[in-house]
């Protein structure tokens, strides 16, 4: 899950998933991949991203196990 920021541009973010996933929300420059957040086997988890620089930013989960994970995901958007 992506989405264009501006430059200090804030998102309040949470998750919750029935079953543990690694998470993070990351950005590329260049060939380089820059991790805001990075967590491992959570289930749920919430912040607040300020962008550093005008960037994509993705949220990305990854399920380890074989089992099927439901995901409930919030993004709220704090400078409208």
């Amino acid at each position: 899950m992506c989405a264009a920021l501006k430059s200090t541009q804030s998102v309040t973010w949470s998750f919750r998933a029935s079953g543990a996933t690694d998470f993070n929300i990351h950005f590329h420059v260049d060939k380089r991949v820059e991790y805001p957040e990075r967590r491992e086997g959570v289930n749920d988890a919430s912040g607040r991203l300020t962008a550093s620089v005008d960037q994509t930013y993705c949220w990305m989960w990854t399920n380890r196990s074989a089992a099927p994970v439901a995901l409930e995901v919030r993004l709220n958007d704090l400078s409208r």
